[in-house]
């Protein structure tokens, strides 16, 4: 499974959720919040999730997909673009190149 980008609070929630917690902490300001997280986090299909009618949430848990890839990633730390890495250290050198042979 290819790695995701995810934000500091959809990898907060997954890691509520891993630990068992359903319901809305209370370090969140609203419930409202809450939801609308656990809802991005649906687009990655890593959660199974129950609304009641009232678009509340009833049930939440952590889909087969969740589970792989908290398997796979369980520091949920997001993946590095590597060609902008290259491009950055191959700018550098290119510019102490220029640097050192403007000296001599």
């Amino acid at each position: 499974m290819e790695k995701v980008r995810l934000t500091r609070d959809e990898k907060t929630v997954l890691r509520y959720i891993s630990g068992g917690q359903v319901k809305c902490p209370c370090g969140y300001a609203e419930d409202k919040f809450y939801n609308a997280v656990v809802t991005l986090c649906l687009r990655y299909q890593f959660l199974w999730v129950e609304f009641s009618p009232d678009e509340t949430l009833d049930n939440v848990r952590l889909s087969q997909i969740g589970k792989s890839y908290l398997a796979q990633n369980p520091h949920l730390r997001n993946p590095i673009d590597r060609t902008a890495v290259i491009a950055a250290a191959a700018f550098v050198v290119g510019v102490a190149g220029l640097f050192l042979a403007c000296i001599n």
